[in-house]
């Protein structure tokens, strides 16, 4: 018993360990996903709102103007959001162009997130990834 349970621990290392940000999100995510399109202008989240859906980018671009950072195709947005203590956005997003995106709702990401540990992996990886970039443009001060 002890002998197969150290196999399966060694074996979901090696799962997780290949797990990286560069992970196929279509695999993983949008077939729990819905597709919807947002017009150019159209806000899809406010800093300080509720966090309870993420968003994939599919085709067109997207703005936060507190990150001063633009984003395309092929991003997973949101997500910071939904495994804070708050559960609120840090930042807000629009559509700088006609968008194409997938969206999931936090309760189907917390499901897959607890049914999946590839996925669970993932998102932390890429929380951490764009915590460790913010970190590198805008150096922590020390404040008194």
């Amino acid at each position: 018993m002890n002998a197969y349970r150290l196999w399966d621990l060694r074996r979901l290392v090696r799962v997780l360990a290949q797990a990286s940000a560069d992970s196929p999100i279509n695999e993983w995510l949008l077939p729990h996903m819905k597709r919807k399109k947002f017009k150019a202008g159209t806000v899809l989240f406010n800093k300080g709102d509720i966090a309870n859906q993420l968003f994939y980018i599919r085709s067109g671009t997207v703005r936060s103007t507190e990150l001063d950072l633009s984003m395309g195709a092929g991003n997973l947005i949101g997500e910071i959001g939904l495994f804070t203590e708050d559960r609120k956005r840090s930042a807000s997003v629009m559509c700088e162009t006609d968008c194409v995106c997938y969206t999931m709702t936090d309760e189907a990401m917390y499901l897959l997130y607890t049914q999946n540990p590839r996925v669970g992996f993932y998102l932390i990886r890429l929380i951490v990834q764009r915590l460790l970039r913010e970190i590198q443009r805008r150096p922590l001060t020390a404040t008194a």
